[in-house]
């Protein structure tokens, strides 16, 4: 996640080299989501919010990113004005794409876990059709976020996964928290049917598996070592299944 505070332009270009020496890039970075609304109401807080994406959009540019991933929504908003604040969000992204116009990098918008703008299907689709032909603009799935929210796979993929361009993917044990642990095949994402969507749309955008849980206190090299053993299984055990089912 992009903060000026921890990516100053320095490091991100220093980085940029570091990286382009491994053979590494970066398809995407998240843009700042603490103390950022686009829905508020609140004219300081929303002119804020605006400011610190587009400098994040200018510094994924700088990585050489292709998408910044951008939360709707950052505050308690599933009151009675969750259809006002739809105005704002668009006006938020009216403004963005009409700044960043010329930049090489697309807005990836997230929906959001509950009792946040931009977990209600309905809320989504408005602002797709808003932008609709708009190819700068597109959806990132997150599924953890999409279990707590109790939407199905199907239903938000049947009116939204065409503008599907990012996806966050992590298993969600649901119980009520932002979990986004590893992928399980016996956990609340229905990964073959997702798997399948993906492949018959040909999904011409980018994935990331976003993990947040990190058991017991071992170091970070170790916990992402076993991290990426377990993600070359659980996709390895994906294609096998898959295989059977069209067998």
């Amino acid at each position: 996640m992009f903060t000026r505070e921890a990516w100053p332009v320095k490091r991100i270009h220093h980085l940029r080299k570091l990286a382009e020496k491994e053979g590494v890039r970066f398809p995407s970075i998240h843009a700042p989501f603490f103390g950022v609304d686009l829905s508020s109401p609140d004219d300081w807080l929303w002119k804020q919010s605006i400011t610190r994406i587009h400098e994040a959009m200018e510094r994924a540019v700088d990585l050489g990113a292709e998408m910044v991933v951008v939360h709707p929504g950052g505050i308690y908003s599933d009151g009675p004005d969750h259809r006002v604040r739809l105005g704002r969000v668009v006006a938020a992204f009216e403004t963005l794409l009409h700044r960043t116009e010329g930049l090489s990098v697309r807005i990836a918008v997230e929906n959001l876990m509950p009792h946040f703008w931009g977990t209600r299907l309905d809320d989504l689709v408005s602002l797709m059709q808003h932008f609709e032909g708009e190819s700068r603009l597109g959806m990132c799935l997150d599924t953890s976020h999409l279990v707590l929210s109790r939407l199905s796979f199907e239903d938000f993929w049947q009116v939204l996964g065409h503008r599907v361009i990012h996806l966050h993917l992590s298993d969600n044990w649901g119980e009520g928290y932002d979990d986004h642990v590893p992928p399980d095949l016996q956990g609340n994402v229905p990964w073959l049917l997702l798997f399948d969507r993906l492949d018959h749309a040909a999904f011409p955008g980018h994935l990331t598996f976003e993990i947040y849980h990190m058991p017991g206190d071992i170091p970070f090299q170790e916990y992402i070592g076993r991290l990426g053993k377990g993600l070359r299984n659980f996709l390895r055990e994906v294609e096998r299944l898959s295989t059977e089912q069209l067998g």
